[in-house]
């Protein structure tokens, strides 16, 4: 396969792709694949952090879960590189 638009990725070097069955797309398969897949589960957390620190006043569980997708966040983006 060839990428006719590159945004993530650099030129020459080779990435773990799974072809979709019927379709001439690909999408990155290994690590990479799995947390950028998870992206917006990161993102959804930190939204949950403002609503369960900010609507329950709940402090403690709030920081935990933005914790948790700030990480996510940072693992997907270092992933993809």
């Amino acid at each position: 396969m060839e990428i006719a638009k590159s945004v993530a990725v650099r030129k020459g070097l080779t990435y773990d792709v799974v072809v979709k069955p019927g379709t001439d797309e690909v999408v990155r398969s290994g690590p990479a694949g799995i947390l950028y897949a998870w992206v917006p589960l990161g993102g959804a957390l930190l939204l949950a952090s403002v609503v369960v620190a900010g609507g329950l006043r709940l402090a403690r569980p709030a920081w935990v879960l933005a914790g948790s997708g700030i990480a996510l966040l940072t693992a997907a983006f270092f992933a993809t590189l």
